[in-house]
């Protein structure tokens, strides 16, 4: 494993974009909060109808039974999510076992507007350019042998960037820019 070099430290690959962050982190505690919320305010309904009413109304039932359905639809998609990117997590931690840190020149390749949600963004495909045992090697954003766009990929376009590559896993991945000063100034103080 690169020393001093962790999966947190790493913003994408070029074969799955995001990787769970601190960000992401905090975003599935405040929704499984909100989700908590959601569910004790169904409970509380479910206790205080009957104890205001007497009994259960129709309209009650349809509103408690939607209400129970939309926040589980939304506990298994956060399930789900979460899932997602633990599994990438731990794949970029096996990329990591047998990586190296190298220098590399990124380039945009092609860039188009997808939905994200009810938003239209930019996102971008980008190939990467290195050395590695005296050979030069480029790679592309792909997945399944197809372009893999996606809006991180804009903080690399067109730049000398550092990188992770394991050559086992043949994986290119993005350090993100403050762990890159980071592995620089720890370089530096070393020389």
């Amino acid at each position: 494993m690169v020393a001093n070099l962790k999966a947190d430290d790493i913003a994408a690959t070029l074969r799955c974009s995001y990787i769970a962050s601190k960000a992401w982190n905090r975003f599935f505690v405040i929704m499984y909060v909100v989700i908590g919320i959601l569910f004790a305010m169904i409970a509380i309904m479910l206790i205080g109808i009957p104890l205001t009413l007497g009994k259960y109304d129709s309209d009650s039932i349809i509103t408690i039974t939607a209400g129970g359905g939309v926040t589980s639809f939304l506990l298994v998609f956060l399930i789900l999510l979460q899932r997602s990117f633990n599994s990438r997590k731990k794949k970029v931690e096996g990329y990591l076992q047998d990586a190296v840190i190298l220098n590399a020149d990124s380039v945009l390749k092609s860039e188009q507007l997808a939905f994200r949600s009810i938003f239209v963004c930019k996102t971008y495909a980008i190939e990467v350019s290195f050395v590695y045992n005296n050979q030069l090697l480029n790679r592309q954003s792909t997945y399944k042998d197809k372009m893999l766009y996606s809006p991180i990929y804009k903080n690399y376009i067109n730049r000398e960037i550092l990188i992770a590559y394991s050559p086992k896993h043949d994986e290119v991945m993005l350090i993100k820019p403050e762990s890159a000063r980071r592995l620089s100034n720890n370089e530096q103080n070393k020389k």
